[in-house]
């Protein structure tokens, strides 16, 4: 009977040694012995997620009807060329309505109403319907939908989306989605072959005023099929909570940070360009005072895959009065550079170049408690009543 037993390695190899013949050795070489155990480095987890949709605090989310402080253009009979007679809306003489969910929960609706039918056709409201679902309709960017992995979300004009997630070591990430402006198109009958085309540009602004703009231009088809472009118009406004004559501060001073509607200037992204340019204004609420300087540099930069635009050079500069309600009226003067775009080589845009000496005006009004924002419109150019920069603006307090 054999007795098996467990040796080592080196004893083995020195019994076969021994037994080989011819007195030749054997050695058998140890097993390469295992790696050591990977240590895999694993990263913060998460421990929560949140999210909230709601709509910006803003008159743009509210319903309601409200007078604007406006800026109205108007071409009659010019075919299709914009408009070219402007003035400032008499108070009371337009107003804006805000009505929410009317033909479904997304859609938000708003209306430009005249005093009288000042419109073409003796028409005295335009409605815009801000729904996602508009075939004519632009965001300008902003996200009508969002998915983050966890959740989809469909937008509504003026809804912000603020989710979070929370990790094991404490820290958090934060995504904000927001639509804050929009541009759309629609069309209105007015019958016997006539309508009137327009559009609405519209940002909701600040927590009591927002802004926008309407442009127009009525038609009438022709027995031969062809549309015969009629008279064209436009309204710049902003709409909101007026501060109270009594709210209004009546000493110490105070500056405001503002931005234009729809002018073009320069993006923070090379080359690139956004509607609404950025300037100061500062008030003396004692003596009762405002002023402020716009400056902008002339060029041109892409605003979207299809926009190249040419962003007007701005110096101009003024001081005006605040009134027992808080109108304000600022006289403007200074230069304005505008020209064209002629061609591209590369990364360098061709343009012509003019700078005119122009003059004008910005009325506008506090907005909010103790006057904490302001809005208005703002016309500038060489010949009274035919601007050739118009823009309406809100600011707030710093």
């Amino acid at each position: 009977m054999i007795a098996w037993k467990y040796v080592s390695v080196t004893t083995a190899a020195f019994l076969l040694a021994g037994c080989a013949g011819g007195g030749e050795t054997s050695t058998v070489s140890p097993p390469t012995p295992p790696p050591p155990p990977t240590t895999v480095a694993i990263g913060p987890t998460e421990t929560s997620y949140s999210a909230s949709q709601t709509p910006i605090p803003s008159p743009a989310t509210r319903s309601g009807t409200y007078d604007a402080i406006a800026l109205i253009g108007e071409s009659p009979g010019a075919p299709g060329n914009g408009p070219v007679n402007f003035r400032f809306a008499a108070p009371g003489e337009i107003r804006i309505s805000s009505t929410h969910g009317e033909t479904s929960a997304r859609d938000r609706s708003y209306s430009l109403q005249f005093a009288s039918a000042e419109l073409p056709f003796g028409i005295a409201e335009l409605k815009s319907i801000v729904s996602p679902d508009n075939p004519y309709i632009s965001t300008e960017g902003a996200p009508i939908e969002y998915d983050n992995g966890k959740a989809r979300y469909l937008l509504a004009f003026g809804d912000e989306i603020v989710a979070t997630w929370t990790y094991s070591d404490g820290h958090a990430s934060t995504d904000r989605i927001a639509w804050r402006r929009v541009v759309t198109s629609a069309t209105v009958d007015a019958g016997d072959e006539k309508r009137i085309g327009y559009t609405l540009l519209y940002d909701v602004g600040l927590s009591y005023v927002s802004f926008g703009s309407w442009n127009w231009q009525a038609s009438q088809r022709k027995p031969d099929g062809n549309n015969e472009a009629l008279e064209s118009g436009a309204v710049y406004f902003v709409h909101g909570d007026r501060t109270l004559a009594g709210a209004i501060p009546t000493s110490g001073t105070a500056t405001y940070s503002a931005r234009s509607l729809n002018t073009y200037a320069p993006s923070s992204d090379a080359g690139g360009a956004v509607r609404g340019f950025p300037f100061g204004l500062t008030v003396d609420f004692g003596q009762r005072t405002i002023s402020t300087e716009i400056k902008q540099g002339y060029g041109a930069g892409q605003f979207d895959d299809v926009t190249l635009a040419v962003i007007p050079g701005l110096d101009l500069r003024g001081t005006g009065s605040l009134d027992a309600q808080g109108d304000i009226e600022i006289p403007l003067a200074g230069t304005l550079t505008t020209g064209a775009i002629t061609g591209r080589q590369g990364n360098q845009i061709q343009q012509t170049r003019e700078t005119l000496t122009v003059s004008g005006q910005l009325s506008g009004a506090f907005f909010g408690p103790d006057a904490s924002q302001m809005g208005g419109v703002f016309a500038v150019g060489q010949t009274p009543g035919k601007p050739l920069l118009t823009d309406s603006f809100v600011g707030a307090r710093n």
